[in-house]
């Protein structure tokens, strides 16, 4: 489907869990959300942030191998309205990108901008349909958000065979922070915040030749 182009089982760090980030982005948790309306044969995630300083652009590739994300018919890149829930709703589960909510009401004003240009992964065009993501979004303009906690910017819905991974980079006060996780068996697993430099890039860049058996986190030296 075509989308408008305006609009973490038990916590789970998708960030640093062996060495501190120096980026103002401190942490990335994915959570499972129990979401009414999510069809069967998916599963919701939520990815929150916590951050110091003013916020900025974010930028999220997922690579899917196998499986898909779900889009619901009636969705966005932004968090849905909550007055269609009860008549649409499986809306409730769409796949969207935020500022610190689930829905219109909740979270921020949203721009969404186009496609990514921090991952080798990114082609430069924006994607967000049901076979992946290449997005980068940010506070619409006059909109500031600074020093938060637990602060939602993104829900993925995925199919219980998902494989794959997730690519995100969050630009918070003066600097940026680059993570990735992995997706196996529709579960969004633990990942890493290493520091942001070339070496890093290059081994985003071959992530996908690492082994997908098994849900694990990856440490960097």
């Amino acid at each position: 489907m075509s989308k408008l182009s305006l609009g973490l089982l038990s916590l789970t760090l998708f960030s640093a869990v062996t060495s501190p980030c120096t980026a103002a982005t401190r942490g990335v948790y994915n959570r499972p959300a129990n979401v009414p309306g999510t069809p069967d044969g998916y599963r919701v995630f939520d990815i929150s942030i916590d951050f110091l300083g003013q916020l900025f652009g974010q930028q999220l590739i997922v690579q899917l191998d196998s499986g898909s994300l779900y889009q619901d018919a009636f969705g966005s890149e932004s968090p849905p309205n909550p007055v269609l829930f009860p008549v649409f709703p499986s809306l409730q589960s769409d796949t969207f990108v935020a500022m610190g909510g689930a829905t219109i009401s909740s979270s921020a004003d949203t721009l969404v901008v186009g496609g990514s240009t921090e991952f080798p992964q990114s082609t430069g065009d924006m994607q967000f349909d049901t076979e992946g993501i290449d997005v980068a979004w940010a506070p619409a303009p006059g909109v500031v958000i600074e020093d938060r906690n637990d602060f939602m910017i993104a829900r993925l819905t995925l199919s219980d065979d998902a494989d794959g991974w997730v690519y995100l980079s969050s630009a918070s006060g003066s600097e940026r922070g680059w993570f990735y996780s992995q997706i196996h068996n529709g579960v969004l697993c633990q990942g890493i915040c290493p520091e942001p430099t070339t070496d890093l890039m290059t081994l985003l860049g071959g992530a996908t030749l690492l082994a997908r058996r098994r849900c694990r986190s990856i440490t960097l030296a």
